[in-house]
């Protein structure tokens, strides 16, 4: 289902590549915990479930009842078990996602390959009444290496999603502050888009 050499590289190397520059916890210029938390109430987001949740950054804005954050990488699962005790974390081994109300995927879909974001997203919109996506988007940002980095346009996701039964509601920009002067040739908002 995923590409075992990406899966692989975010199993032994994830903790190193979670946060660009290895900036602050809040590395996006704005707090995404306040803004995830004025995005819906916690009765609309329902059971939430934070997939690449990396350090469970994002946990904060959400009930711990309501909550599960998954990652590949077992140092980030237990990085985000001692900093957040009273939050669910769970280290996955495959793409089998538990149901939820809410799926939350921040900078994650851009590591996805070609090959393998179409079963993603239908896995995704199979297990889950509404997905938070939220990407730094445009195909100029692609490149090879590691991290292998797949970003897509907005455009391109709101297809992927359509094809799988999701509508897009919402989609918000905001800036990725760090990026604004570096990168001036290219999109440097985070795109956050909402399908349901």
């Amino acid at each position: 289902m995923i590409d075992q050499s990406i899966f692989a590289f975010w199993l032994n190397e994830g903790n190193k590549h979670i946060q660009p520059g290895n900036t602050p916890v809040l590395h996006e210029g704005w707090d995404a915990r306040l803004f995830l938390r004025e995005l819906f109430t916690e009765d609309e987001y329902g059971f939430v479930v934070d997939i690449g949740c990396g350090y469970g950054r994002l946990s904060k804005a959400f009930n711990p009842t309501n909550y599960m954050g998954l990652d590949f990488c077992e140092k980030n699962i237990t990085k985000a078990r001692e900093d957040y005790p009273e939050y669910k974390f769970h280290q996955i081994d495959s793409t089998l996602y538990p149901m939820s109300d809410t799926k939350i995927l921040f900078y994650v879909l851009l590591h996805q390959s070609d090959e393998d974001i179409e079963s993603i997203v239908k896995l995704l919109c199979d297990s889950s009444k509404r997905i938070v996506v939220a990407e730094v988007c445009g195909r100029e940002w692609r490149r090879k290496g590691n991290p292998p980095v797949f970003n897509r346009n907005v455009e391109e996701y709101i297809k992927l999603f359509a094809d799988n039964g999701k509508d897009s509601l919402t989609i918000i920009n905001k800036s990725y502050t760090p990026y604004e002067e570096k990168y001036v040739d290219r999109n440097t908002d985070v795109n956050i888009m909402v399908f349901e």
